[in-house]
């Protein structure tokens, strides 16, 4: 086998004993620095020439310059049959040859005129020989060109789009035991999304420098060893059994790759279509080979299936913040299975407190051996309602340089729940990945010692977007209105709780599937927060104070200077939802908040309009027993709702968007735009002509400070 001097030797005499050839460049791997070098390398040359026409012509020249050539294609011989490649002979022609001493040269010649248009195409490109100096002088070669690019929202959203819904054509082939449809589905299509959100994931945690190589090939290079290993076990043989299995893994690593890269980058991951989708797969894996319809007698196994439910294991991503939240002693109050009791209180029974009057008490404070007493009794008295007990912890940290970059400690109680009392990232860090990789690592530790729950407590400023991003659910929280704060209470779910018919309603609310919206408990909540709302809509204009007040009891949360004009209507009296600051609704806002409804600051909302979440199935039996789904409305920020518009379930408005009055806005709506009518389209971008006019003729005369 020759070698890469004797190679190059070659090429450059060729080129020097050839008029017609005037330049000589190289370019692929053997120029780029962090390639790896082994045998099958080929050598990338480029031939700079006067015309392309005598060397397309002579069938030979190849072989005769360069060696017994044991096969080789032509790419651009049937250039003429294929015009939309947009491939000009005339312009540029190449050989791919494998020689039969194991080398393979990828040679094309090209026009002086091309090379030069094209020079700078390729960072990886090197110039060997230029007889007449008509090349530029171009970089040190570098992989550069070939980084891992940052994707657009549009990009990132359509590429999540893609593998959600292109799985359901996974699912009938599996369905179907039809193989090679399924491999072309997996490999040529849903595959490819997930390379895509992998090597985003890699350009987060490596600020966008780097190559991940065709096919994703040096990816194992900077993703976690976890993520590589299960992105390997995705690849499956021809066995159905195999292959669905592999599939699951694939849409379990797909899923929380998504969250971390949507975190990182600040865009929105759409997880309702990720939970359908996946909720899907799963129930067609279930359906008997002889099934003449795809939902008639579902097992009840194969209802209401959520990627988290079924995936054991969803990362997270998020817009990075660093935390400090309680002490674990602080945030480690747990409950018991009597409905909300405190743990440390399990002892004094469940019986209504009766008061001693006797005086004979002492009280003391409790020495190192007193508490310890305490907390064994306390252990003793629990043992009779606990049949098991779990230790450890999950004390997890990321250094980079040697240098400690961001931690979390978490510790196990004898209630399958992680209490993670702390959480830090680095300021230097935040926003680029690293968050998320921490509480995913949190997460699958928290697994392995047996948790089904994570529990953590913040403060207003610790980042409550990123671990709302992350999967947790704000479950509560405190005001403490004197010193101008709020503590925040949130848990997240790792393996979902079976639920029944009757009584666990509650549970999806907000998750996208069917329930009983007549359910017992969730009528029960519900008409507390409704009277509420009542008593807001019985106050007085000029109670503007008392009607803030009860906003920001009311809704789950209330930024500042948010005013909504009474009458004000909403299914769970705005419990479920959250204004930013300086949202402004006029007369008869309804807001059918059966899930959550999410409005950017300073937006402001005509009269009469509607926020709707929730939906009902077409299938008219299913109405007929009042089933109900709810879907998140995201409204951006600095947006204009028109009077009388109605926003239905499951829609997102992108930020400064207007709505025109009377607009029944069924599908998503980008940022930026007017747009009107039923259904709702984008009539116009705003642009110039909104600077310049308010209204049709009229001129802005204020000046912008």
């Amino acid at each position: 086998m020759r070698t890469e001097k004797e190679i190059y030797d070659l090429i450059l005499k060729v080129a020097k004993e050839d008029e017609r050839i005037r330049a000589v460049y190289i370019d692929g791997s053997r120029t780029n620095p962090n390639a790896p070098r082994d045998i099958f390398q080929d050598y990338d040359v480029g031939y700079v020439v006067r015309e392309t026409e005598s060397f397309i012509k002579d069938r030979d020249w190849t072989e005769r310059m360069f060696g017994k050539i044991l096969y080789m294609q032509r790419p651009d011989e049937f250039a003429e049959f294929f015009p939309d490649e947009g491939v000009d002979p005339a312009k540029s022609y190449g050989w791919l040859m494998q020689f039969a001493d194991g080398n393979r040269i990828d040679l094309h010649v090209e026009t002086i005129a091309s090379a030069q248009e094209g020079i700078f195409d390729d960072t990886l490109r090197k110039i060997l020989l230029d007889k007449d100096g008509i090349l530029p002088e171009i970089p040190e070669s570098n992989d550069s060109g070939y980084f891992v690019k940052k994707p657009a929202q549009e990009e990132y959203i359509c590429a999540c789009n893609e593998f959600w819904w292109c799985l359901n054509n996974v699912a009938k082939g599996l369905w179907r035991g039809e193989m090679t449809y399924v491999q072309h589905m997996v490999n040529h299509v849903v595959r490819i999304q997930l390379e895509k959100l992998l090597s985003w994931k890699v350009g987060l945690i490596t600020d966008w420098s780097v190559s991940v190589g065709k096919s994703g090939k040096y990816m194992n290079r900077w993703l976690p060893e976890k993520d590589w290993n299960e992105y390997l076990s995705t690849w499956f043989s021809c066995d159905v059994k195999e292959a669905w299995e592999a599939a699951v893994r694939m849409c379990t690593l797909f899923d929380r790759t998504a969250k971390e890269v949507g975190a990182g980058l600040g865009y929105e991951y759409n997880q309702v279509e990720a939970e359908n989708s996946f909720s899907y797969f799963r129930h067609v894996r279930m359906l008997p080979g002889d099934a003449e319809e795809v939902y008639t007698d579902v097992p009840e196994d194969g209802q209401g299936r959520t990627l988290s439910a079924n995936a054991k294991e969803v990362g997270a991503c998020c817009h990075e913040d660093g935390c400090r939240m309680a002490s674990s002693a602080d945030a480690a109050v747990c409950t018991s299975k009597e409905a909300g009791t405190p743990n440390g209180q399990c002892g004094a029974g469940s019986d209504e407190i009766q008061r001693e009057e006797n005086t004979d008490f002492e009280i003391i404070s409790l020495d190192e051996a007193g508490r310890e007493e305490i907390e064994n009794r306390l252990d003793q008295y629990d043992v009779q309602y606990i049949s098991y007990r779990l230790n450890g912890g999950a004390a997890v940290g990321i250094k980079r340089d040697g240098r400690l970059i961001a931690g979390a400690i978490g510790y196990m109680s004898a209630f399958h729940i992680l209490y993670v009392g702390t959480v830090f990232v680095d300021e230097e860090y935040r926003r680029r990945g690293i968050g998320t990789m921490l509480m995913a690592e949190v997460e699958h530790r928290a697994l392995a010692l047996g948790a089904d729950t994570i529990r953590l407590d913040i403060f207003n400023w610790q980042g409550r977007d990123f671990y709302k991003a992350c999967g947790f659910e704000e479950v509560g929280r405190y005001e403490h209105r004197e010193d101008g704060f709020s503590e925040h209470f949130f848990m997240k779910r790792l393996t979902k709780q079976k639920t029944e018919e009757a009584g666990g309603m509650r549970e999806k609310l907000h998750t996208g599937e069917l329930y009983l919206p007549n359910d017992e408990e969730i009528m029960k909540e519900q008409v507390v927060y409704q009277d509420r709302l009542c008593e807001y809509n019985r106050t007085k204009p000029s109670e503007a104070e008392k009607r803030t007040k009860m906003l920001k009891e009311m809704l789950a949360d209330c930024g500042e200077g948010v005013y909504i004009e009474a009458p004000f209507y909403s299914n769970f009296g705005g419990h479920h939802c959250h204004f930013g600051k300086m949202v402004y609704a006029n007369y008869h806002l309804t807001c059918v908040d059966d899930t959550h409804i999410y409005i950017g600051d300073y937006t402001m909302i005509g009269p009469n309009v509607t926020i709707a979440t929730a939906g009902h199935p077409i299938l008219p039996k299913l109405r007929e027993k009042v089933y109900q789904y709810n879907m998140p409305v995201h409204i951006g920020r600095n947006c204009w709702i028109g009077a009388g518009a109605v926003i239905l379930p499951g829609v997102t408005i992108g930020d400064n968007t207007v709505i025109g009055a009377g607009s029944v806005v069924t599908k998503d709506i980008p940022a930026n735009v007017v747009a009107v009518g039923n259904p709702c389209r984008v009539l116009r971008e705003i642009g110039e002509h909104d600077r310049e006019y308010y209204y049709k003729d009229r001129k802005i005369e204020i000046e912008e400070k």
